[in-house]
């Protein structure tokens, strides 16, 4: 694996997703006024939209130009050389991989989840309390 990519294993989705939430914070007083509550929906949008743009990216990578499926390994047997059974393929690409039966193919093997580090730890910010203290008193 190279080194741009061990670097960016763990922790690219996460960085992304913070830099998005930062100028959102910067730009937008509207999302500053959300209630945490809130501001976690805006969060769980952009985290989907960044959990699919980094897998698209993890296989367009992993693929080097070639065509890439994004499918998960569901099991392996060997007898008879080795068997492998793919699982998550859409009717579409599996009309594709029908035709290619026989044909010889390459097998890269890239988890796209390995770079999505701790996304599930980036949270709204708590709802800011009332300027005016308990009793009444300006803090």
């Amino acid at each position: 694996m190279s080194t741009a990519i061990s670097k960016a294993e763990g922790s690219a989705a996460k960085k992304l997703l913070q830099g998005l939430l930062t100028e959102l914070a910067l730009e937008s007083p509207r999302y500053n006024s959300m209630s945490q509550e809130a501001q976690q929906e805006v969060i769980d949008r952009l985290r989907l939209q960044v959990e699919d743009a980094v897998r698209e990216c993890v296989a367009t990578i992993a693929a080097d130009g070639s065509d890439a499926l994004p499918v998960t390994i569901e099991s392996m047997t060997f007898k008879d050389g080795c068997k492998v059974v793919l699982k998550g393929i859409s009717t579409t690409t599996a009309l594709s991989v029908a035709s290619e039966v026989g044909s010889r193919a390459l097998l890269v093997l890239c988890d796209p989840d390995a770079f999505m580090g701790d996304l599930d730890s980036v949270k709204g910010k708590p709802n800011q309390g009332d300027l005016v203290g308990e009793e009444g008193d300006q803090e």
